[in-house]
Order: C-alpha cells, then sequence, then structure tokens
C-alpha cells in the first residue's frame, strides 16, 4: 500500500504513566506547609525501576528537606 508505514511498538516505546499527589497542612498561626510527590515509570515497570523509584524518592526527600531547612533560616534570618 502506497504511504504505509511499518510501526512497531517495542518495550522502549510503551508509554510512561506519571502519579503526582500533594498536600497542604495547616502547621497553625495561619502557616502551612505544602509536600508533592510525582513517579513516572514506564508501562509494566520491572521489580529494578520501581526500587530505583522508591530509593531516589528518599535520596530527593533528604535533599528537599536540607534546602527547606537552609532557605527557611536564611529567611528567619532576615527579618530578625
Amino acid at each position: 500500500m502506497p504511504g504505509k508505514k511499518d510501526v512497531r511498538v517495542g518495550e522502549a516505546d510503551s508509554g510512561f504513566v506519571t502519579v503526582e499527589k500533594g498536600a497542604t497542612i495547616n502547621t497553625g498561626d495561619y502557616n502551612s506547609t505544602k509536600v508533592s510527590v510525582s513517579v513516572t515509570l514506564p508501562i509494566n515497570p520491572t521489580a529494578q525501576q520501581v526500587d530505583d523509584a522508591k530509593r531516589t524518592v528518599r535520596i530527593a526527600d533528604r535533599i528537599v528537606d536540607a534546602e527547606m531547612e537552609r532557605q527557611v533560616k536564611a529567611i528567619d534570618d532576615n527579618l530578625k
């Protein structure tokens, strides 16, 4: 057939799924904190990919906690 392309979808081209969730928590005195987590995995991920994603979330969480602490301290110091 003229113009027909042979299209093959392999495992690498099967697509991805992203799930994102967030929450805003009232910490009192008109303050709140917001937490958001997003994970993107290929369709039918391997157990290794799932483990890697979980490990990466833990690493990212530690990085964000340290940076948040640094920035909040800097803002607090500037208000004094």
